[in-house]
């Protein structure tokens, strides 16, 4: 991906898209992790981030992040009172739908 874009969007697998199962802000919620994953797959964004770069509440952001820990879509560690949580995604996730690099702009 052209690196002056890179800032620009949330990466949404077209998988996810589809999902009946999640609503839209739960997507988005989504995204905006998958987007701050390192190379293990691992991210751990605060949820004040999340909502700022969500547009959405706090509440409204830790309501979402459970319904994708009830999806399976996310493995979720606890934080402590100093420490966000840590998300991971689960075993055997489409490597495919985290990457950006083959998509042309």
């Amino acid at each position: 991906m052209n690196d002056s874009l890179a800032g620009l969007f949330f990466r949404l697998p077209q998988a996810l898209a589809g999902r009946k199962d999640l609503n839209c802000t739960a997507k988005v919620v989504y995204s905006c992790i998958l987007t701050t994953m390192r190379e293990k797959d691992i991210a751990w964004p605060g949820l004040r981030r999340i909502a700022r770069e969500c547009g959405i509440d706090k509440h409204t952001a830790f309501r979402a992040v459970e319904r994708l820990d009830a999806a399976g879509l996310l493995v979720i560690t606890p934080g402590n009172s100093h420490q966000s949580n840590r998300y991971v995604l689960p075993e055997g996730a489409d490597k495919c739908s985290r990457s950006l690099e083959s998509v042309p702009f």
